[in-house]
């Protein structure tokens, strides 16, 4: 192409940019709006495209691969990743699984908006509600591809039934185009008459036998998910920034999806910590001892001195329930077992009881006072969730419970009747947005 032409292609290519972004600002504002703070940047070394909270960088050949319908879709998916809190969030996680994570958390909310997705978006309606953390756990927890079938740590049917697991062909290895798009057989960062593996239609290579078959065992590398999320620069302001713009633009957007709605509530509040909260709960929860003059404190009467003594200075029982259904990740374990260690051993209850629940009972630790024993640290279970069972332990045992705190997702079926013991719900950070339990106080545990 000239150099004429080539000058001439980019600025229609950028035309159809800016018009899709006005496109959406018309007819989806909160999308269009947010979308207009970020600079348009052409970007041929990238597969699609991308965002970093700052920049929409592109590939020219992916853009003009689209229709304009699709390109908005893309552009609309990029301004969800931002309204999630994606680019300030991936941390140490594994770059290519938390693309993945990230786009199943957003998928079905960018469908609810009426976004028409390009081909190649994958989808899975087991994560639908989840974020992006809560979903990381999971696929990790899920075996590589090929291996041998294992139960879905998504699943939270009764039976214990698994669910598909992503990338084989359902649910997760759906991909469409949220909105009756066209599929292709084609990776959507390929350019005209190129396949998955980046050959020629006809299935050569380019002066290489590398990939033509010679070695079976040999497979293409995974097609790049489209629209790419990439950290934040470093910069303490900007997040707070695109808070400000995010509230604005909802209040511009009045139809805006209930479920969108809520995602950008969540992103827009104030953290809390939840590691105070937990001892809040358990220093409210448990009384504090009472003191009576009836009965001198034998420890200063030689003293002369005549003080009262405690009443009830022992804590009777702690109740600690794990859902061991599957879908508890193993370091949110790990973080919970650590700080209710610590908290208990400052406050001394008389015992501990450590219950392991799916839909029954597996699994009961007791630690009585002055126990140098620590909880087991594999959980025990794997069928489905049922929160009942861990009351009525509590209820046929007798239990003089001071506190009861249950670990899980909130994905099970509650009790009737709340007991009329303090109970605290906590919950893995995302993992079940907008769902409160129906008593009980509620936490959310994040990890560091």
């Amino acid at each position: 192409m000239q150099p004429d032409a080539v000058v001439a292609a980019a600025a229609k290519r950028l035309e159809r940019l800016v018009r899709a972004r006005t496109n959406l600002v018309m007819d989806e504002p909160f999308f269009g709006m947010l979308a207009l703070r970020l600079k348009l940047v052409e970007d041929p070394s990238c597969a699609t495209m991308w965002t970093d909270s700052v920049s929409l960088g592109y590939n020219p050949s992916y853009v003009d691969s689209l229709v304009d319908v699709e390109l908005r879709g893309l552009i609309g998916k990029e301004v969800m990743h931002i309204a999630a809190g994606h680019p300030w969030r991936q941390d140490s996680r594994e770059a290519g699984q938390w693309q993945k994570s990230c786009t199943f958390a957003i998928y079905s909310l960018l469908v609810k908006s009426g976004m028409r997705l390009p081909a190649g978006v994958p989808s899975d309606p087991s994560f639908d509600g989840l974020a992006a953390e809560a979903i990381y756990e999971r696929l990790s927890a899920m075996p590589p591809p090929g291996g041998s079938p294992a139960p879905s740590p998504g699943d939270k049917g009764d039976e214990g039934k698994s669910a598909p697991t992503p990338g084989n062909g359902e649910g997760a290895g759906d991909s469409g185009d949220a909105g009756g798009g066209h599929q292709s057989d084609a990776g959507p960062d390929d350019g005209p008459g190129k396949g998955d593996d980046g050959k020629n239609r006809d299935g050569k290579g380019s002066g290489s036998n590398e990939g033509s078959g010679s070695n079976p065992e040999s497979k293409p590398a995974p097609a790049p998910i489209p629209g790419e999320v990439r950290p934040a620069p470093v910069d303490d302001s900007h997040e707070a920034d695109w808070k400000m713009a995010m509230d604005t633009a909802v209040r511009m957007q009045g139809n805006l999806a209930a479920d969108v709605h809520r995602l950008v509530g969540e992103t827009l509040k104030s953290p809390t910590n939840w590691k105070e909260e937990l001892r809040h709960f358990f220093e409210t929860s448990t009384a504090s001892p009472d003191y009576t003059w009836s009965r001198p404190n034998a420890r200063y009467l030689h003293t002369g001195f005549f003080l009262p003594s405690m009443v009830g200075s022992t804590i009777p029982a702690i109740v600690i329930v794990r859902d061991t259904s599957g879908s508890i990740g193993g370091k949110y374990l790990q973080l919970m077992n650590g700080e209710l260690v610590d908290i208990i051993e400052s406050i001394k209850p008389e015992a501990v009881y450590v219950l392991d629940v799916d839909a029954r009972v597996q699994r009961v630790q007791t630690i009585l006072s002055g126990d140098e024993e620590e909880f087991e640290a594999t959980a025990k279970g794997g069928g489905g969730t049922d929160f009942r069972p861990a009351f009525k332990w509590v209820e046929d045992e007798g239990i003089d419970c001071t506190c009861f705190i249950y670990l899980t997702d909130l994905e099970g079926k509650f009790p009737t009747a709340a007991p009329e013991y303090p109970v605290l719900w906590a919950v893995p950070e995302g993992t079940r947005r907008g769902i409160k339990p129906p008593f009980g106080e509620y936490i959310e545990l994040e990890l560091p």
